[in-house]
C-alpha cells in the first residue's frame, strides 16, 4: 500500500512530512480512474472541494 511506503520514509518527496493519515477513501474499478481522481484532489478546485466538505 502506498501509505505504508510514505510513512516508512521510502518516498523521497514526502519523507519530511510524515506521518500521513487517511481522512477518507474512494474505491474505483480501474487504476486510471483512481489516478484521475487523485490528480483532481491535488488541483486547486479539488483542494477547495475537500475544504468545503470538511475533509481536510
Amino acid at each position: 500500500m502506498r501509505l505504508i511506503k510514505h510513512n516508512k520514509g521510502d518516498v523521497k518527496s514526502t519523507k519530511g512530512r510524515r506521518p500521513f493519515i487517511i481522512h477518507f477513501y474512494e474505491v474505483f474499478d480501474t487504476r486510471s480512474e483512481a489516478f484521475k481522481r487523485e490528480q483532481y484532489y491535488k488541483s486547486v478546485n479539488g483542494y477547495i472541494y475537500l475544504k468545503e466538505q470538511n475533509i481536510i
